[in-house]
């Protein structure tokens, strides 16, 4: 993979999280049978490969002055590992928390889902665009079929607007022609 990023030289890599990672937070984890929080708890135990993973190609793109965004459930950044702790330890990695209520995150009744999901960024404009946290001001959704897994795990449109438009602030910054 970092052949790949060499070769390419992406401006940009933004990571998303698998969907079994998703699956194993506490907010999928309401009415879920204790058999199947076993199994989830086995994939949040397998989440440290991917969270390796997410680490190498974030330092890969800073050590050739590209940028990386990174999604994570917020519950997840628990899982520690040491590539993880130096990415985080960088002064030029900023941080945001944001709930996806706030970013179109809805179940298969169209109720908001709160899906508190941290974001790390070497972009602090992509940052501004997804440090929104609920104001508690309305219900929140639970996750009682497959559907609103798949809809709790995938990245709304709403956020994938705020990615491209703190993308661009970040360009008019950085290459301002």
């Amino acid at each position: 993979l970092n052949v790949i990023l060499k070769e390419r030289a992406p401006r940009l890599v933004v990571v998303r999280t698998p969907q079994e990672l998703w699956a194993a937070t506490p907010e999928a984890q309401i009415g879920t049978a204790n058999a199947q929080r076993a199994k989830d708890l086995k994939a949040r135990r397998r989440a440290s490969a991917f969270i390796t993973s997410m680490s190498n190609i974030a330092q890969t793109q800073l050590e050739n002055g590209r940028d990386f965004s990174v999604e994570l459930p917020t519950r997840t950044t628990s899982i520690t590992t040491k590539d993880l702790g130096v990415l985080l330890g960088n002064s030029s990695v900023a941080c945001a928390v944001g709930s996806g209520c706030q970013y179109g995150c809805t179940d298969s009744r169209n109720v908001p889902m709160r899906r508190n999901t941290s974001w790390y960024s070497s972009a602090p404009q992509i940052i501004d665009h997804l440090n929104q946290l609920c104001g508690n001001d309305h219900c929140h959704g639970e996750l009682k079929e497959q559907v609103d897994l798949r809809r709790f795990a995938n990245m709304t449109t709403k956020t994938a607007d705020c990615l491209l438009k703190g993308y661009a602030a970040m360009l008019a910054d950085k290459e301002p022609d």
